[in-house]
């Protein structure tokens, strides 16, 4: 007798031919399954259409102030360290575009 592929014995005989004809694409997806993909690859996480912008806003004499954009994290983060040691820890953070 020939070995059963199925460990679960709720599993049917016709699920398991129906996923493996549509493997082979021998069967059309249903219209709920098309429809479902359809969302899943419309709902993709995109690439950015630009590169992240970095600017370090800090309050001095409690207004508020802010660098020029950097383009380089390690830029920002520099610019937030030396902020921070003239300003204070709590008045200096980065801001990202």
């Amino acid at each position: 007798m020939a070995e059963s592929k199925f460990t679960d014995p709720n599993e049917g005989f016709f699920t398991g031919l129906r996923e493996e004809l549509r493997a082979r694409g021998a069967m059309p997806k249903t219209a709920l399954e098309m429809r479902r993909e359809r969302d899943r690859l419309r709902t993709v996480l995109q690439q950015p259409i630009s590169a992240p912008r970095y600017r370090v806003m800090y309050l001095v004499n409690g207004r508020e102030r802010k660098s020029a954009w950097l383009y380089n994290n390690d830029h920002a983060r520099k610019g937030l360290q030396m902020m921070q040691a003239k300003y204070g820890n709590r008045n200096a953070i980065i801001y990202v575009d």
